[in-house]
């Protein structure tokens, strides 16, 4: 399962890994907390759902987000969690990082056994808020769990900002890419319109 944290992981998703029939997403469940709609599932492929967050929740609800997202899914279920930062939030990074257009930093939990497809996240760096509550809960439950963080440059959703995520599941070998003819249609689309991707 993949879970998409942000506007720009959601849009690398629905660009790169989506069927290439796939001109529309179709919802094929929710995830909910309390009254409160917190995530879409849509079908990527006959392996992979992908839930797409929608809420933002306050810090007293995370753990309890994550707990029932997990819920979701069996024991043998592997989540890479995608989120995304501007480049602004990472400390003590090498000058040649920051010239790139995207950084890739990742974090697992102690039962994932595949490949790591980036360096990791190294203290003092911090990520919070869901996608550390789902990794944390993920090691807690000993879930195989994979967090990939792009940091970007820019506001702008485009296949520059999405590159260093591209070049992680490029590594992780797992998910088949649309062709690039079809994937820049898409960020067009997405870029066009200020709704989801796919209307």
């Amino acid at each position: 399962m993949i879970v998409a944290t942000t506007d720009l992981t959601e849009s690398f998703v629905f660009a790169y890994l989506s069927p290439h029939d796939c001109q529309e997403r179709k919802r094929i469940g929710v995830v909910n907390g309390g009254d409160e709609c917190i995530g879409s599932f849509y079908r990527i492929n006959d392996d992979t759902v992908c839930c797409c967050i929608q809420a933002t929740l306050d810090n007293n609800e995370l753990n309890k987000a994550a707990e029932t997202l997990l819920q979701a899914c069996d024991q043998q279920t592997e989540i890479i969690i995608l989120t995304s930062l501007h480049k602004r939030n990472l400390v003590d990074t090498l000058a040649c990082e920051m010239e790139s257009d995207s950084i890739t930093k990742i974090l697992k939990t102690t039962s994932w056994t595949k490949i790591s497809p980036g360096s990791f996240l190294t203290q003092p760096n911090v990520l919070s808020g869901l996608p550390a509550a789902l990794l944390s809960v993920a090691e807690l439950r000993q879930k195989s769990g994979l967090l990939i963080c792009s940091f970007f440059d820019s506001e702008s959703i485009d296949s520059r900002s999405l590159q260093g995520l591209k070049e992680a599941f490029k590594r992780l070998s797992c998910f088949k890419f649309q062709n690039e003819e079809v994937s820049m249609t898409r960020l067009k689309m997405r870029s066009q319109s200020n709704s989801t991707l796919y209307t």
